[in-house]
């Protein structure tokens, strides 16, 4: 037998790690814009789809 030996350590980077941030970062936004003008506007219904999206 031959002494070779490989190393088998990959990195393919972390593309979803940066899609999931940029995916929760996106709703954050929304929700906080819809809480906004649901304040605002006194509009129950933008309230409500921010309290569902906070706690999706």
């Amino acid at each position: 037998m031959s002494d070779h030996s490989h190393n088998h350590d990959h990195h393919h980077g972390n593309a979803d790690v940066v899609m999931l941030r940029r995916a929760f970062v996106l709703t954050t936004v929304f929700l906080v814009v819809e809480l906004i003008a649901g304040l605002w506007t006194n509009a129950l219904v933008l309230i409500a789809d921010a309290g569902h999206m906070l706690l999706d």
